[in-house]
């Protein structure tokens, strides 16, 4: 008959006890970043994992699910890893100022560490473009969309952040773009989910859109 018992293992060298310890968050790397970049943040802990035990087995499971928050916001997680830290992919969506960065286990335990993560007044650009004609499309079936930052008119290449892509229609669900390279970016699994006439909208955290041509979407 197989028995597990729930536990703790440790991270970043504490000890397994019988009490559940609060972890704590020891650093941010980087520790800023500016509203229009898009950045991979670690964040360092210290504290104790749940894990459970099957005694039959001879084996122990740690949960090294994580959830991050920065600000109001939440982002995916690596989960935790070996070195006692978790990492995370922050797109260009926070607003200017300090920010709490919360880290919570996958028992709800959590850490915050108060105005860890500063964010600083971007380098946006003051208009974008679709690059060519988006043809029409068939429906759940993925397709490439280039986007291209402007200033002026002209290609922006100092944009390296992220931009969201919505629709006309609601059952579309927001896509945070990848980020751009040198003011360019092609979004290549963009996909609709339902038939008819269809624009797509692409809106940075600063307020600036642009809008594409019209197109059909039919049934496959």
């Amino acid at each position: 008959m197989r028995r597990a018992v729930l536990g703790w293992v440790a991270l970043a060298g504490i000890g397994c006890g019988s009490q559940l310890a609060d972890p704590r968050v020891l650093g941010v790397t980087p520790e800023t970043m500016l509203a229009s970049e898009a950045r991979e943040v670690v964040v360092r802990l210290e504290g104790v994992l749940p894990f459970t035990v099957d005694y039959d087995q001879g084996q122990a499971s740690a949960d090294r699910q994580t959830t991050l928050r920065i600000g109001g916001r939440e982002f995916v997680t690596s989960g935790y890893r070996e070195d006692g830290t978790i990492q995370a992919f922050i797109p260009s969506v926070l607003p200017v100022g300090a920010h709490d960065v919360t880290v919570r286990l996958g028992d709800q335990r959590s850490a915050t560490a108060p105005a860890a993560f500063s964010v600083g007044p971007g380098n946006w650009p003051d208009g974008y473009q679709f690059e060519g004609t988006i043809a029409d499309q068939v429906m759940d079936q993925p397709f490439a969309v280039t986007l291209r930052a402007l200033e002026g008119g002209l290609p922006f290449p100092a944009f390296f952040g992220t931009v969201t892509l919505t629709a006309n229609r609601p059952e579309f669900a927001a896509v945070i773009t990848q980020p751009f390279d040198a003011g360019l970016v092609t979004e290549r699994t963009v996909t609709i989910p339902f038939t008819g006439a269809v624009s797509l909208t692409v809106t940075d955290t600063n307020g600036t859109s642009a809008t594409s041509n019209t197109f059909l979407v039919r049934a496959p």
